[in-house]
């Protein structure tokens, strides 16, 4: 019963914040909604250079800021 309401919620947060959804690929780095690569900010707690398994690939972040020709995502920890 608890592991379908974390699902049930997980769900309602990322259809509202929709356009604000990536895909982790690997490391820093992930793909937009819009399929567009980017990275993840170096401040951000899931900011790793060492390959990691989350228990989802998907996250929701706050910002999307061009630094150097780079998309960077501050990603949200949720």
């Amino acid at each position: 019963m608890h592991l379908f309401f974390v699902k049930q919620v997980t769900g309602l947060l990322a259809m509202g914040l929709y356009p604000n959804v990536c895909y982790h690929k690997e490391k820093r780095k992930v793909l937009t909604t819009e399929g567009k690569a980017a990275l993840v900010h170096k401040s951000s707690v899931n900011c790793s250079n060492m390959p990691v398994k989350f228990p989802s690939p998907f996250f929701v972040f706050g910002e999307k800021v061009t630094i150097l020709n780079y998309l960077v995502l501050f990603l949200y920890c949720y």
